[in-house]
This record gives structure tokens, C-alpha cells and sequence, in this order.
């Protein structure tokens, strides 16, 4: 500078100043510069981590796109969602519109710049075969809830395109199965027949689903009026209380029958109509909507009203066969209680008299014995459904003709009268010989039983293609409240008669299962008539006798069958053919130790008596007989004995009643019962009846002097 001209001196010395001044300022002006950018970095990254703490906090998963559609950035929902490894592999580097999973709609929108909300699959197995990026989820298929919205800058032009990103796969798992529930719950009301209603009490309009009343469409709403019109009159008081109930928002549930009746129905429907609250406006405690059901409950009742039917139907046979059990327990030990009694008496005897009586006897109760058990053996055939049939070619007349016979020889009332109707001298017909038998033995068996004066009628004609046979007779006639009872197993409208109650059932399965028919007219106090119609070949008929009052004198050397004509027929009383007892009067054969004590028998059945009175006569005793328990009553109230032996089953007064009456006026006579039933409740009942002992049919004979000895 010493160089330099004295008048540039000043120049250059100022020139320095300025420079120096220039470059201090320059360099304050650096120092605020850089603070400037490092507060605003601050600041930038301030907000920045306010952002990332704000949205990456978020339940959701939030992405958010350049313009050009790459990933600029994704809160840790995101990450979670899709399972990405590397956060930053991916921001920066992961185009959209090259994403294989993303649906075509929300490219197009984004695209498009608008906005979009849209519910995907989103399958990674797609993303890892692709290799799009690196992911935690290999086969996984998650639903996506996606909400996209463009972000425009103050130009108008997008700057970026944020998506709200949502895993909703368990809501929408939980959505499916709702949606399978509800179409199961729709499924099963229909196939159930229930109707599913709904009230709302602010429009006060009711809507159903599945109801006839409006036509199957749940989309209809019907007012409380039009309801009400398709409701039985009868019960429409009731719903109308139920109506304004539910006007006025009472909280309630319940239940109510009611009758309904659409286009879809004959008659009108027995329902039951159940409905409870379902929507309540907290702030007032009003019910607003009330929900519920209807089912048809007509086939439920018609169905407990059958089963109650068949209930009682049940418990009745189930009574009937017990009683039909009892009674075959007492008809099988009456006829053994002769056949054993005699058979023991046969071998203490040598006379020919008493042996050839005593077998007649034997052989009677024998035979009454068979018939019981063919009655049982039909009755195994009839629950089985199997009726044995044999057609044979025969001359009806004459075969009528030998049953007039048969029934005739087991008449044993004077008092009544046997009429046969045999209207044709010769009726060549097919049919089978031994069922019909048994269907005319079963009526007038029950005819010889009921008539004690009169007369009985038995015949048959032709009738149509078929043969028409009938019993009438004039005995005690049929009440008309048992009139149903009849033709029924098991059933014995008279308790004091013998027999198991089988006979007219089996006369009906026999005369059915031929393709006839059963019928019977009947009066109490005046008589009955029974007729059976079976259809049959009938190939000739010859000449026509007078009917009516035939005797058939000539067949009485040859019929010595008795009523022994096929399996089933109701079983004759054990009197049938049998001697004359002995002198009710007559002394003891032997046994003066016995110093002549008296004892009455009371027994209805011949052969029975017949049997003790040779019982007692051979232990030494004086006896008499009673027929029933009113001659019972009357002889012990008028004449003095040493003992009673009473049977229990008697027509008119039975044993248990008579004794009963002879009780109220004498305590002291022992009365022993005789009854054929063997069970515990009748040993009872005899004894709380006032008896002092109880035998059971047959009678043994030791049992019966122990007795005795033991009471006398």
C-alpha cells in the first residue's frame, strides 16, 4: 500500500471499512439465518412428533399417500394391520397403484381424487406370492374397512390422499354369523308356524313376519283395527286391553290365547299369543316397542286331546285287564274246584251211583275248563291279528239244527223256553262250520245266563249274499249307559255271572274278519236280540219250514256234544247237566263227635255245593244251603247255625254284602269265605267284611277240617 498514490490511500481505507462492515453483517445475518432454520426444524418436528403421538395412538390404521401415490407415511395401527416388518422398507417405496390386494374402486378414486369408503378381503397370500413387501401375515385373509379422503393445498391441487385403514374382521365375523342367525331364526319360525309380530305404540302400527294375516309380507304394517278384525270376536275384549297397554308404554310381558282366522284357513286358529317390551325411552320409562310371537296351537290341542283320548283308553284296557286277569284267576278255580274235589272223592268211594256221578261232574267242569282256555287261546290270536278260517260245504239246516241241540242241553231253567228258527229243509252254503258255531254258542250263552223266564230264540235266513243269525231272547235287557261297553275285550257287564268277559269281542272279530258284520238291539226289563251277518257261497236253497217253535224231539238220542262247538265261545255255567244236590237236610254220614253242628253253605253254582255237601257229610256235619247271599241273610236271621261258609261271587247279593248284613244283627256266627280269587287284597277285604276265615278254591280237604275244627 505504500505504493499506492496518496489520493487512493482514503479510497482503499474506506473500501475495507465497507467490506469489513459488510461481512460482519453478513455473518449476523448467517447466525439468524441458522437459528431461524433450526427453530422451524424445531418446530417441524415438534409437530411432527405431535402427529406421530396423535394418529400413531389411534385405534385405526392411518396411511397416508403422496400425489404420486407412494406411502409417505403410517401410524404403528397400520403396521399391526397388515403386518409389516419394516416400517421404513416400505414408506417411501410402496406405490399404491401396484398393491395386488387393493380393490380397482379405491385406485380409481384415488385416481380420480374423491373420496371413497369402501369393506375388502384383504389376502396376504397374495402379498407374500407377490413379494409387494415384506409381511408377518403369510395366509391370512382380513376384512378392511377403508376410508379414503384427498387433501388439497391452498392451489386446489391434491398434495396427498389419507386412508383410514380398519381391521373389522371379528365385527365382521360376528356380522355373518348374525346374519346366518337371524336367516336360521326366520328358517325355523317358518318351519315352526310361529309368527313373529312387532308394535310400535308411536305410529301404533303393528308388522309381522311369517303371518298369514298379512299375507306372508313382513314389509306390511297393519293398525291395531285391522289386526283386531281378524281376532275371534270372543276374544277380542282381551287384546284390546293388551292394546292399550302397550298405547300407554307399560312395561309388561305375557301370555294370552286367542282365535284367528285369515284366507288361509277353514275354521279358526287356536293360538297363544306371547309378547314383552323391547325398546324403553329411558328419559320418560314408556315402553316404545313391544315384540313377540304367535304360534298355532290347533294341532297341539286336537293332539292332547287325543292323547288325553288315548290315556284314558289305556288306563281303562290296562284296568279292564286286570279285572279280566282276576276274573280269569276265579273262573279257572271254579270248574278246578270240582275237578279236584270230585277226583279226590273218586278214590274214597266204591259205589257205582257216586263214581259215575262224580265223573259226570269232573267231565262237565272239564269241558268248561277247555272253553276258558280257548276263550284265552282266541284272544292271543285276536291281539295277534290272526283269525284261522277253514271253509268247508255243509247243509246250514241241519247244522242249525244239531245247535238248537247243544244249546237246548244246556238249559236248565224250566222257567225258559228254547225256540229255534230253522226256516229252510236244506241250505247248501260255504262257510266255516266251527267259527260260526262259535259266534251262535257265544250269544245264546249269554242269553241262557241273562234269562230267568220267557223264552230264547235262536235262528238265521238268508240275506243278500250272506247269512243272517241271531239269539233273542226275554231276560234282564241291556242299560243304555252300557250299551257302548259292549263287543269290547275284557268287558263283563254282569260281575255275578261266569265267563271272561271274551265272548261278544270274539263273536265280532270272527264275523269281521269274514267281511260280515255285528249288531244288537236291546231293552232294559225287556229282552235282547244279538245277530251276526256273514257273507258266504250259498249254493242251494230247499223249501222253507215253518219257523218258529221247532223242538227237534228227533235229535236228542244223537246230540250228546254239548256246547263244545269251537275254540272262544263264552263259557256256560258250571251247573250245566249236573245232578241234583244232596238233601239240604240230610244227616252226616258219620263224625258223632261232631255232637250234629249245623252249617250253612252259601254257593250259586251247583256242581260246588254238590262237592262240599259231600265234604262236610263225610267229616260228620249237618249242613243246609243257601242259593245266594239274600237267602243267605234271611236263613241266618230266621234259623240257628254253628257256622257259615260263604262264597263271594253270587248273583244278588255277593258274599261280602251279605255278610255285611248279617253282621248288623249277629257278631257271634263264624263265617268262613269260599271265593276263587286267591289274591291278598280279597283275603282282605273278606276279613274287614266281618268274615272269620278265608278258603280259596279248589277246596282241600284237610284246609277244610282245620277250619272247622279250629272254629268249631
Amino acid at each position: 500500500m505504500s505504493n499506492l498514490p496518496p489520493f487512493l490511500f482514503p479510497a482503499v481505507l474506506c473500501a475495507v471499512f465497507i467490506l469489513s462492515v459488510f461481512l460482519v453483517l453478513l455473518a449476523r445475518c448467517r447466525r439468524r439465518t441458522t437459528r431461524a432454520l433450526r427453530e422451524a426444524q424445531e418446530i417441524l418436528n415438534l409437530q411432527k412428533l405431535r402427529t406421530d403421538t396423535i394418529f400413531g395412538d389411534l385405534p385405526v390404521g392411518i396411511e397416508v399417500y403422496s400425489k404420486e401415490g407412494i406411502l409417505v407415511w403410517m401410524n404403528e395401527r397400520t403396521c399391526q394391520t397388515f403386518g409389516v416388518v419394516d416400517k421404513r422398507a416400505v414408506i417411501g417405496s410402496t406405490p399404491i397403484m401396484d398393491n395386488p390386494v387393493i380393490p380397482d374402486a379405491v385406485k380409481k378414486a384415488f385416481q380420480r381424487q374423491r373420496k371413497i369408503q369402501v369393506d375388502f378381503d384383504y389376502d396376504f397370500s397374495i402379498v407374500c406370492r407377490t413379494g409387494f413387501y415384506n409381511t408377518r401375515c403369510t395366509s391370512e385373509v382380513k376384512r378392511i374397512s377403508c376410508k379414503g379422503t384427498p387433501v388439497f393445498g391452498s392451489d386446489g391441487k391434491m398434495q396427498n390422499y389419507v386412508f383410514i385403514m380398519n381391521d373389522i374382521s371379528r365385527e365382521h365375523e360376528y356380522s355373518v354369523k348374525l346374519k346366518e342367525s337371524a336367516q336360521l331364526a326366520h328358517q325355523a319360525i317358518q318351519a315352526s308356524g310361529l309368527v313373529h309380530w312387532r308394535y310400535d305404540n308411536r305410529i301404533r302400527r303393528f308388522s309381522s313376519y311369517n303371518d298369514p294375516v298379512t299375507n306372508f309380507d313382513s314389509s306390511v304394517w297393519l293398525t291395531p283395527e285391522d289386526y283386531l278384525g281378524t281376532v275371534h270376536p270372543d276374544d277380542r275384549p282381551g287384546i284390546m286391553d293388551y292394546l292399550r297397554m302397550m298405547d300407554d308404554g307399560a312395561d309388561f310381558s305375557d301370555e294370552a290365547p286367542m282365535r284367528v282366522k285369515t284366507t288361509y284357513d277353514d275354521g279358526w286358529q287356536d293360538c297363544v299369543v306371547t309378547g314383552t317390551s323391547f325398546l324403553k325411552d329411558h328419559a320418560t320409562g314408556k315402553v316404545l316397542l313391544y315384540t313377540g310371537f304367535r304360534r298355532n296351537v290347533t294341532s297341539w290341542k286336537k293332539m292332547v286331546n287325543e292323547l288325553s283320548e288315548a290315556k284314558e283308553r289305556a288306563e281303562r284296557s290296562d284296568k279292564l285287564k286286570s279285572a279280566f286277569l282276576a276274573n280269569i284267576s276265579h273262573e279257572i278255580r271254579t270248574p278246578l274246584n270240582a275237578i279236584i274235589g270230585f277226583s279226590n272223592l273218586l278214590t274214597n268211594t266204591d259205589k257205582k251211583e257216586e263214581i259215575a256221578e262224580y265223573q259226570r261232574i269232573i267231565v262237565t267242569n272239564s269241558d268248561l275248563l277247555l272253553r276258558l282256555i280257548n276263550d284265552i287261546l282266541d284272544l292271543s290270536k285276536i291281539e295277534a291279528g290272526f283269525i284261522d278260517r277253514q271253509l268247508s260245504e255243509f247243509d246250514l239246516s241241519v247244522y242249525f239244527d244239531e245247535l238248537y241241540g247243544s244249546v237246548r242241553q244246556a238249559m236248565a231253567n224250566p222257567s225258559v223256553e228254547l225256540v229255534c228258527d230253522n226256516p229252510y229243509e236244506s241250505c247248501l252254503v260255504r262257510m266255516d262250520a266251527n267259527r260260526l258255531a262259535q259266534v251262535v254258542l257265544n250269544y245264546a250263552t249269554n242269553a241262557i245266563k241273562c234269562t230267568y223266564r220267557g223264552e230264547i230264540r235262536m235262528g238265521y235266513r238268508r240275506q243278500g249274499e250272506g247269512i243272517y243269525f241271531y239269539v233273542s231272547d226275554t231276560g234282564i235287557g241291556i242299560p243304555d249307559k252300557d250299551k257302548s261297553r259292549l263287543y269290547h275285550r275284557f268287558e263283563k257287564l254282569n260281575e255275578f255271572t261266569q265267563g271272561t268277559g271274551l265272548g261278544l269281542a270274539i263273536c265280532k272279530v270272527v264275523t269281521e274278519s269274514a267281511g260280515g258284520q255285528v249288531g244288537f238291539e236291546s231293552e232294559e226289563g225287556v229282552g235282547s236280540t244279538f245277530w251276526s251277518w256273514v257273507p258266504c257261497e250259498i249254493m242251494r236253497v230247499c223249501g222253507e219250514a215253518e219257523a218258529g217253535g221247532q223242538e227237534a224231539a228227533q235229535l236228542d238220542a244223537g246230540l250228546d256234544n254239548g256246547l263244545d262247538a269251537g275254540e272262544g265261545t263264552e263259557n256256560l255255567s258250571a251247573s250245566t247237566d249236573e245232578p241234583s244236590p244232596a238233601d239240604p237236610d240230610s244227616e252226616p254220614s258219620s263224625g258223632g263227635h261232631t255232637d250234629k253242628k249245623t252249617i250253612l253253605v252259601v254257593e250259586d253254582i251247583e256242581s260246588n255245593y254238590h262237592l262240599m255237601s259231600v265234604l262236610l257229610g263225610n267229616l260228620g256235619y249237618r249242613f243246609t244251603r243257601a242259593a245266594d247271599g239274600v237267602e243267605a241273610v234271611e236263613k241266618v236271621l230266621s234259623e240257628h247255625f254253628d257256622l257259615v261258609l260263604m262264597d263271594i261271587k253270587m248273583p244278588r247279593l255277593g258274599g261280602l254284602e251279605a255278610t255285611r248284613e248279617i253282621r248288623k244283627t249277629n257278631r257271634e256266627v263264624p263265617i268262613i269265605a269260599l271265593t276263587a280269587h286267591a289274591f291278598n287284597s280279597d283275603k282282605e277285604a273278606a276279613i274287614a267284611a266281618g268274615c272269620n276265615g278265608f278258603l280259596v278254591k279248589p277246596i282241600d280237604r284237610n284246609a277244610l277240617a282245620g277250619t272247622l275244627r279250629r272254629f268249631l
